[in-house]
């Protein structure tokens, strides 16, 4: 009876201070994105093949794992400007993010500049 009292009162004390505390992971993952890239391209080509760095990815737990990627190097770009952002999760859950923009234009435009200007 006395060594179940104990006993109990052991467990509870256990359950209310553990030897090990546990620790929550809850720091997303740190995403580092490249620069935002701008090209232009000859008139008529109607966009470009764009190569970049991956983004750079730490965690506090040591695994980050790609979830998705709206573009990947060496993707074709229209032209226009074009959002590209990749999201990371961690094994807790906890997701971190980064974006950047893609800027292809023709040299339309600076040849119109141009023109105007010298007139």
């Amino acid at each position: 009876m006395v060594n179940d009292c104990i006993t109990s009162k052991l467990v509870h004390y256990l359950e209310v201070y553990p030897i090990f505390p546990s620790t929550v992971d809850d720091q997303p993952p740190v995403v580092v994105c490249p620069h935002d890239i701008e090209i232009t391209i000859r008139t008529g080509e109607g966009g470009a093949t764009i190569t970049y760095t991956e983004p750079v990815v730490t965690d506090d737990s040591g695994t980050a794992n790609r979830i998705s990627a709206s573009h990947q190097p060496g993707d074709f770009f229209p032209l226009g400007r074009h959002t590209v952002t990749y999201r990371y999760s961690d094994n807790s859950g906890n997701i971190g993010s980064c974006s950047f923009e893609v800027l292809v234009s023709d040299g339309m435009f600076c040849a119109l500049v141009t023109f105007f200007y010298t007139i």
